[in-house]
């Protein structure tokens, strides 16, 4: 028998979901997705003075919601403390409609409500945008910028970046993955890397004989320092907090690479992950080669 749905306010259903992605273990960063979107519905919703209870709300209201996050101008600080305007884009709203989706989905797979009363709204995804990859000048100018830190003051920023540099490309990790590898997942003997992706799954990258090279030059440096299990450190030894950015950027650099060489760099851009270490195959350190 399914539950009453009087009484149950919004701010209960995404309370009461967030709660079941935790107890269902999803990941943090699923958890901060779905909390971050699903709090500007509900503060939304106040500010506009919808019904308090759910079943008295219906497909125009989140059409409306919809329609103000694809238009609105938003502000955030920037450098020296200034504040940026920015004008949405409509694709926005697509990232607002699938979290609204999966609550009420949800909602009714817990028998808190009959149907879900986005059930008729139909929003299609928009296309992926075009992303533009760093040439093979730019990529050199990034490693140039690494090899000047080593040689005039802040050699382990140097020793540091350009072992993230050269793991990222060499391996296609996605940013997060990179971000948080701790120091036990990197085997510099065998030149791979472990590394986490989405859904908790684990996979094996392997890595080229220089990028080896340039992350064991960093670890010398990083004793020194590091007052924590991460493998990148900030100069005071802790985590490096700061969001690593040109992830998808990279990826498409990879497939510029492949062009200009005519040959497969077959690394996790196209999903190529070994689940567990009992399978290792020699890959051609085709990076190494132009840097």
């Amino acid at each position: 028998m399914k539950h009453s749905q009087r009484g149950i306010g919004l701010q209960d259903l995404v309370e009461g979901f967030l709660f079941s992605l935790q107890a269902e273990g999803r990941s943090p960063q699923t958890h901060a997705f779905y909390s971050k979107y699903l709090g500007c519905l509900v503060r939304y919703s106040k500010n506009q003075s919808w019904p308090i209870h759910v079943d008295q709300l219906e497909v125009r209201h989140f059409r409306e919601f919809l329609t103000w996050v694809a238009s609105r101008t938003y502000q955030y600080l920037a450098g020296n403390n200034c504040k940026r305007s920015v004008q949405a884009r409509p694709s926005k709203a697509w990232r607002y409609y699938k979290a609204i989706r999966r609550l009420f989905n949800w909602s009714v797979e817990e028998g808190l409500l009959e149907k879900s009363p986005v059930k008729g709204l139909r929003f299609k995804a928009p296309p992926p945008p075009p992303i533009q990859p760093y040439n093979l000048d730019e990529l050199k100018r990034f490693l140039a910028v690494c090899e000047l830190d080593t040689k005039t003051g802040a050699r382990f920023c140097g020793l540091r970046n350009k072992g993230m540099i050269l793991l990222f490309l060499d391996s296609g990790l996605r940013t997060s993955e990179l971000a948080f590898l701790s120091l036990s997942d990197i085997d510099l003997e065998q030149r791979i890397v472990r590394v986490v992706g989405k859904g908790k799954k684990i996979g094996i990258c392997p890595f080229s004989s220089k990028t080896a090279k340039a992350i064991w030059l960093y670890l010398l440096e990083r004793k020194k320092r590091a007052k924590c299990d991460a493998l990148w450190v900030t100069e005071e030894g802790c985590f490096l907090s700061q969001k690593v950015e040109g992830g998808y950027a990279n990826r498409n650099t990879i497939n510029l690479l492949e062009r200009s060489m005519g040959r497969c760099i077959p690394h996790l851009t196209y999903g190529y992950r070994i689940a567990g270490c009992a399978f290792i195959s020699v890959f051609a350190a085709v990076i190494s080669n132009n840097f």
